[in-house]
């Protein structure tokens, strides 16, 4: 409980009763639940990019999709988060573009000396997302 006493987070998967008291007073306990949720989808965007020129630049972003899996409400997994930072990048062929993977500039691409199409891609827990990049 942090924030006063005014929000619960949760660390781990399970359920614990949460008791709120002041001084002698004390109201019933209330039973907080925290479902374990699992990356299903990474979305990277944009969905598709065309360089004009060697050496110049696009910045890409990946977002994971979560489901429940633990088979309850999806209310309590979030819905969309930011993974740029904490993906994988790779690019499918570092002739016609390059995409940083390292320090603050993940999912920075920059474009080759080859002309053609190939695919950006942010990896994370066994999930892949893609982009074409022309």
């Amino acid at each position: 409980v942090v924030g006063g006493g005014l929000q619960v987070y949760g660390v781990g998967p399970g359920t614990t009763n949460i008791r709120a008291s002041f001084q002698t007073f004390s109201i019933r306990p209330t039973i907080i639940n925290v479902e374990s949720c699992t990356l299903s989808t990474i979305v990277v965007t944009p969905n598709q990019h065309n360089f004009s020129a060697t050496g110049q630049t696009r910045q890409f972003t990946a977002t994971g999709n979560y489901i429940s899996s633990t088979g309850g409400s999806t209310a309590s997994c979030p819905s969309t988060v930011n993974l740029t930072n904490s993906a994988v990048w790779t690019s499918q062929n570092n002739n016609i573009f390059t995409v940083n993977d390292e320090g603050g500039n993940k999912g920075l691409a920059t474009a080759g000396n080859t002309v053609g199409s190939a695919e950006i891609r942010a990896s994370l827990s066994g999930i892949t997302g893609f982009s074409t990049i022309n």
